[in-house]
C-alpha cells in the first residue's frame, strides 16, 4: 500500500507542475503582448508629441507674422487645466 499512496502523491505533484507550467506559459504570452502594446503606445505618444511640437512652431510663426508677441500669450496649463495669471500693473 505504501507504493500506491506514493504513486498517487507523485501524480498529484505532476498534475500541479503541469498546471503551473501552463500558467507560466500563459503569463509569458500575456507579458509579450503587453510589451508589444507598450512599444506601440510609446510610438504613438512620440508621434503625437512630434506633431504637437510642429503645430506649436507653426502657431508661433503665425503669431509672429501677425505681430503678436508669443511670450505675452495667455496659455493654459495642460496638466492642471489652470490658466496663467493675468498680468498685473506691476508686471507691465
Amino acid at each position: 500500500m505504501g507504493l500506491g499512496n506514493t504513486a498517487k502523491k507523485l501524480q498529484q505533484v505532476v498534475d500541479v507542475a503541469d498546471d503551473l507550467y501552463a500558467k507560466i506559459n500563459d503569463l509569458k504570452s500575456d507579458l509579450a503582448a503587453m510589451r508589444d502594446t507598450i512599444e506601440e503606445t510609446n510610438s504613438r505618444v512620440k508621434s503625437v508629441e512630434d506633431e504637437l511640437s510642429d503645430q506649436r512652431e507653426l502657431l508661433e510663426e503665425i503669431a509672429t507674422a501677425e505681430g503678436i508677441e508669443v511670450d505675452q500669450i495667455d496659455t493654459t496649463d495642460t496638466d492642471s487645466g489652470q490658466t496663467d495669471p493675468e498680468p498685473t500693473d506691476s508686471d507691465q
